[in-house]
């Protein structure tokens, strides 16, 4: 009687072993799968998000436009500086306005090197993070090193526990101990919790892309309007606008 118990105890053990085990690679499989496409997505974007903005075209073209129409309102805001002097404005007199123009004037022209720099600050603080996580250089990714996907789906595996044997193997053998259960117990439990977390790793792999992509595209917009913003800090009634894209910018 006590055999037979224990060959049922170990063939229900074995059995339910088996099941875990398919339940176990088919999670891995879709979980693997849907982690890389994320993971690899996201190095993409990074790729995307450490690029030298002064390089692309549609941000050499916008600055030249923006230079051109910044230069233009400088003689129509000299022009109303002398015309307030002369009718004594007050707060639109050379004595008020004269130094803001120049310093804007000189500025102007080192807006885009003055974002870029700000840029590349926070570009180069967040490559030394991302060059530890992957095996990467410079945000750059090395030949046959690991993507942010292969590092999450590493650290996402739920590593058997079902009466492992000595060999290192998970297999379960005939001889079941008395914490059998609660290691099978363990296991399923590891098990449903690395498909309850894993959407949200997902989304949360997801949401960083989307939001580096939102970034980049708002920084090419505040380099092809700087020259506007230091056109705006002359005047008081637009210095606001100068103060809202410094706040964008940083």
């Amino acid at each position: 009687t006590s055999f037979r118990s224990g060959l049922v105890a170990a063939a229900s053990a074995a059995f339910g072993g088996v099941v875990f085990d398919a339940l176990k690679a088919f999670t891995d499989l879709i979980v693997g799968a849907l982690i890389n496409v994320a993971g690899n997505l996201l190095d993409y974007v990074i790729q995307f998000a450490t690029t030298d903005l002064r390089e692309t075209a549609f941000v050499r073209l916008g600055f030249a436009i923006t230079v051109g129409v910044a230069n233009m309102f400088f003689v129509l805001i000299l022009l109303w500086i002398a015309i307030a002097t002369i009718f004594d404005f007050g707060d639109f007199t050379a004595r008020q306005l004269l130094p803001r123009l120049i310093i804007a004037a000189l500025l102007i022209n080192f807006s885009l090197a003055i974002g870029s720099a700000f840029i590349n600050l926070s570009n180069g603080i967040a490559c030394v993070f991302y060059n530890r996580i992957v095996t990467s250089t410079d945000c750059k990714l090395v030949s046959g090193g690991k993507t942010i996907g292969e590092k999450f789906t590493q650290i996402s595996s739920v590593t058997s526990v079902i009466d492992p044997r000595p060999d290192g193997n998970s297999a379960i053998g005939l001889k079941i101990p008395d914490s059998a259960k609660a290691t099978v117990g363990q296991s399923y439990s590891a098990l449903f919790w690395e498909i309850i977390i894993t959407p949200v790793l997902i989304f949360v792999l997801l949401a960083a892309a989307v939001f580096l992509i939102i970034r980049q595209l708002s920084l090419v917009f505040l380099l092809v309007l700087g020259p506007l913003a230091f056109l705006f800090m002359i005047l008081p009634a637009t210095r606001p606008h100068y103060n809202r894209w410094w706040e964008n910018l940083t």
